[in-house]
């Protein structure tokens, strides 16, 4: 379902979006702007947080916001120079959103640091270091979610390929640090009368 809403100049608009249900790591939202023919260019800042409650408790995680763009691809691993590491995102997920009207494809590679090299015919010159990887290959539907693990079987290297006219990709990270957690005390009562006695 969609909702259209006009935003004044300078103005502001909160929106809350009830999923009912568990929780799930599949949740989105599209906002788009119609720009007048009169305006110079694109004038709204989205920004997003989730909530989540759960035993008394209200987690509030802010998001950032994800600009589709055109056959993105991901490397994640501690060889061949790299930075970042698998180790350092655990069991996250990477998550392949496609959020064109045509179906999207997607490569994962799991490796364990090994690659290799071809000869090229009548060359003296070696190939294209290349990992030797376990490939996984999907599918993604219009407007639809894949989750993709980035560990599998103890892999030190990860990548993802993906092509399609509008993909998200993004790695979910563990929650920041300093995310304000409340705790309902049920046993308070509220509505009776103070004892003047006390």
């Amino acid at each position: 379902a969609s909702v259209s809403v006009t935003v004044a100049p300078a103005g502001q608009l909160t929106l809350r979006l009830q999923v009912p249900g568990e929780e799930s790591l599949e949740g989105w939202v599209k906002v788009s702007e119609t720009v007048p023919v009169s305006a110079p260019g694109p004038a709204i800042a989205v920004s997003g947080e989730t909530e989540c409650v759960a035993s008394d408790k209200l987690t509030t995680v802010p998001q950032t916001v994800a600009f589709p763009t055109r056959d993105p691809w991901l490397t994640l691993g501690l060889t061949l120079g790299l930075t970042s590491g698998v180790s350092e995102v655990g069991d996250r997920v990477a998550m392949l959103l496609n959020v064109a009207n045509q179906t999207a494809t997607a490569r994962a590679c799991y490796s364990s640091g090994i690659a290799v090299s071809g000869y090229p015919p009548n060359s003296k010159i070696g190939g294209e270091l290349k990992p030797v990887c376990t490939e996984v290959l999907m599918q993604i539907p219009p407007f639809g979610i894949r989750m993709i693990p980035v560990a599998r079987e103890g892999n030190s290297r990860f990548s993802i390929e993906a092509k399609g006219e509008s993909l998200v990709l993004r790695v979910l990270l563990p929650q920041r640090d300093g995310i304000k957690t409340y705790t309902v005390d049920s046993s308070v009562k509220f509505g009776q009368p103070l004892d003047p006695s006390r």
